[in-house]
């Protein structure tokens, strides 16, 4: 058998405190050669102090996880950079102060490895458009940060972020023209406050806007339906990404979707 889905195994070399609640950390080593750039990746955990057990996949494609306490955890983030000269590739990880993966990145050390699956060929966050409306939580700042970087200079955008506090404003790196809107839970504001910002924006024509919106479950399928159906949205012009669930885990969102990765 071979590791599951082109897997490769790399090693932390750095790790760089953004915000008091954002870590990168930069991952590297020989398999991380030849690996194709892309939005998002999967990020798998082993459990503390257990020598990684990685999964495989036997000949008929299906997956085999290693069963009991050396199976690791499996995670979904963006790729914020790939340097293919050094063979490293950058994560941003948001501490919450639960889950593996926060755990894992606030205490993350040289030298300590972990899986990744790269990303789909061809995979893209945002389609060309003349406007961009994009809309999340601190969970998304990789995501939308990497989504400006992309745009051209002839491009507009309008921005809604929920973030903790101000102590949590990332440095947003763009040549479009930006108008950002920040909230803060700190100073009251919540995710039903980001939601209403965004369904009374003003939309430039839609059939010249693209919409990104990635988070929490209920903001992710309200914007969705009031984009497509309040809006007339074309479908292709739209990217719509739950990140989490309050109360649940990325498998078990996952697999209340419909794609458990696990099988």
């Amino acid at each position: 058998m071979k590791r599951l889905w082109d897997m490769r195994v790399a090693e932390v070399r750095r790790v760089v405190h953004l915000t008091p609640k954002m870590r990168r950390i930069t991952l590297g080593g020989p398999e991380l050669e030849n690996f194709h750039s892309g939005t998002h990746l999967k990020v798998l955990i082993p459990p503390a102090g257990v020598t990684p057990q990685w999964p495989m996949q036997d000949d008929a494609g299906k997956a085999v996880w290693p069963e009991g306490p050396s199976r690791p955890a499996m995670r979904t983030y963006t790729l914020r950079a790939y340097r293919p000269e050094a063979a490293e590739i950058d994560i941003d990880f948001v501490l919450h102060g639960k889950g593996i993966a926060s755990q894992w990145a606030e205490c993350a050390r040289g030298g300590e490895v972990v899986g990744i699956i790269p990303p789909g060929k061809g995979s893209t966050y945002v389609q060309p458009a003349q406007h961009h409306l994009i809309a999340g939580d601190h969970c998304t700042v990789p995501a939308v940060s990497v989504i400006l970087e992309g745009l051209p200079e002839t491009a507009t955008a309008e921005v809604f972020m929920l973030l903790p506090d101000l102590q949590e404003l990332p440095v947003l790196l763009t040549h479009a023209q930006v108008k950002t809107h920040w909230l803060f839970e700190d100073q009251g504001e919540s995710q039903q406050h980001l939601i209403q910002r965004v369904l009374e924006a003003s939309w430039p024509n839609h059939e010249k806007t693209f919409v990104w919106v990635g988070g929490e479950s209920q903001l992710v399928r309200t914007v969705r339906q009031h984009a497509l159906q309040e809006r007339g949205l074309h479908p292709s012009m739209l990217y719509a990404l739950g990140y989490w669930k309050a109360g649940m885990t990325e498998t078990r969102y996952s697999t209340e979707l419909g794609y458990d990765f696990r099988t």
